[in-house]
């Protein structure tokens, strides 16, 4: 993976700041099967910071200190409870279709998303020694 390759050729990697964030989409699907939504606001976060926790770790071992930085909305309290199917491969149109509501409800689980993915790295990184 070339960003771990850049992570090696700089000594580590002290911050990751995850930010990227898409609203309002159409009830589409990516090529893999994921609502796009989903994918690019949680999962390629997820992604991104599994393949870099390991120099993230390092960085906390051999600094005192890493920080992940997961950018979330105020969104993640507006709307009903998660359930899986909104981050599991689906159909076109299966996740409340192209409504207004339904945009909203794909975009606040994301969010929600987002939130739980920092609880749990915090947990992870507490039991680290990590602050």
């Amino acid at each position: 993976v070339q960003v771990n390759q850049l992570v090696s050729e700089h000594s580590g990697l002290d911050v990751l700041i995850n930010n990227a964030g898409i609203f309002m989409m159409e009830d589409e699907r990516t090529e893999d099967g994921f609502d796009v939504t989903m994918q690019v606001n949680h999962l390629s976060h997820f992604l991104l910071t599994s393949l870099l926790l390991d120099s993230l770790m390092k960085a906390a071992d051999e600094r005192g200190d890493a920080r992940i930085v997961n950018h979330s909305s105020i969104a993640r309290w507006i709307g009903p409870p998660l359930t899986s199917e909104y981050f599991s491969q689906s159909e076109k149109g299966t996740l409340g279709g192209n409504a207004s509501l339904a945009k909203m409800n794909r975009y606040h689980f994301s969010k929600l998303c987002n939130a739980l993915f920092t609880m749990a790295l915090h947990k992870k990184f507490q039991e680290k020694g990590s602050p």
